[in-house]
């Protein structure tokens, strides 16, 4: 009977145990640390997504807040804008709808265009950065054991 020791699982296939050395200049080391720190991917992701995968773009934590705040504005609006249709709905039946709730309506309806708008933009801004330049492929080779 094996005994358990525990731990992380060893790595059979895919193991990096490669290992390369670069110089820099001390302005070259303060961008990459200033890109760790940004990104919060480790050097050596940073190197091989950069280099191997030839991607420009990471997905942060901040994007991924920035989108999520985004998201929970236009859930508000949009919960305001089925609430206000309801009422709008019942109000109609007796012919007797207040100007305000279709200036309010009307309100909500353009920060809501805004905000789909503005999130629209963060897409397309994510997806050029992210698209490859047309002759680019990553070069990617398997290990010899």
């Amino acid at each position: 009977m094996a005994r358990n020791i525990g731990g992380r699982p060893k790595v059979l296939t895919g193991k990096r145990d490669r290992r390369i050395e670069i110089r820099l200049t001390e302005q070259e080391l303060i961008i990459l640390q200033r890109l760790e720190n940004e990104t919060h991917i480790s050097r050596s992701c940073l190197f091989i997504k950069r280099i191997l995968y030839q991607q420009d773009f990471f997905v942060t934590t901040d994007v991924l807040k920035e989108l999520a705040s985004v998201g929970q504005e236009i859930g508000r609006i949009g919960v305001n804008i089925n609430q206000m249709a309801k009422h709008c709905n019942t109000v109609i039946k007796s012919q007797s709808l207040n100007p305000k709730i279709t200036e309010e309506f009307n309100k909500l309806m353009q920060e809501f265009l805004s905000e789909e708008k503005e999130i629209n933009k963060l897409f397309r801004q994510m997806y050029r950065t992210m698209a490859k330049p047309k002759g680019t492929k990553a070069v990617i080779q398997e290990r010899n054991p």
